[in-house]
């Protein structure tokens, strides 16, 4: 039994993502001559989108993850008119599209407010307010694996939100978010929690 957890992986649920991702790029290259950008971006969102961003807050942080973002890029490449191999820093925010590392933190940060009810802040407890007093407080794991798990890194990505957005209600702070997200243009979900 315990053999077969460790050889439980993401690596086959993303090789069958990549290969609808594949197909999608496909079709946008075929209708890339005969439409233009604006509903070749309908398109991206429709299916692309769609399809890349379910789950994605349960296997966003697998090591297998980049094979998605690479098919991202060639789906952002595409649409641009951009040559194969040529970078995609900056046409992320020009076409407003988040990456997919965005995407994690958006979806995670939804996620933890659709259930900040059952979380603490660390000020609870406390006679008197202290600095830190509203961010979410984290529960005590043993294993590294629980960091990835949606629970634990819904309240570490929340406590990282810049503190202009944190002061927003729920609706607003998810549309700042995105607009935040959409300029910043994170790579890696490790870029958005660096200091």
């Amino acid at each position: 039994m315990i053999a077969e957890y460790n050889a439980l992986s993401w690596n086959p649920h993303i090789s069958v993502l990549c290969s609808k991702l594949s197909k999608i790029s496909f079709a946008l290259r075929t209708l890339y001559p005969l439409m233009q950008a604006d509903a070749l971006l309908s398109v991206y969102h429709g299916y692309f989108c769609s399809v890349m961003t379910y789950g994605v807050e349960v296997w966003g942080r697998s090591p297998h993850a980049g094979r998605v973002f690479l098919e991202q890029k060639r789906a952002v490449r595409i649409i641009s008119g951009m040559p194969p191999l040529s970078s995609c820093r900056g046409v992320f925010k020009s076409l407003k599209i988040l990456t997919l590392a965005s995407f994690y933190i958006y979806k995670i940060v939804a996620f933890t407010i659709k259930n900040i009810q059952s979380l603490q802040t660390v000020g609870e407890g406390h006679r008197f307010p202290t600095r830190q007093g509203f961010e979410l407080r984290t529960r005590k794991h043993r294993l590294a694996l629980s960091e990835r798990e949606a629970s634990y890194a819904g309240t570490v990505i929340f406590n990282k939100l810049p503190h202009d957005i944190k002061r927003y209600d729920n609706k607003s702070l998810l549309r700042k978010l995105k607009d935040y997200l959409i300029e910043q243009e994170y790579y890696r979900v490790e870029d958005y929690l660096s200091p």
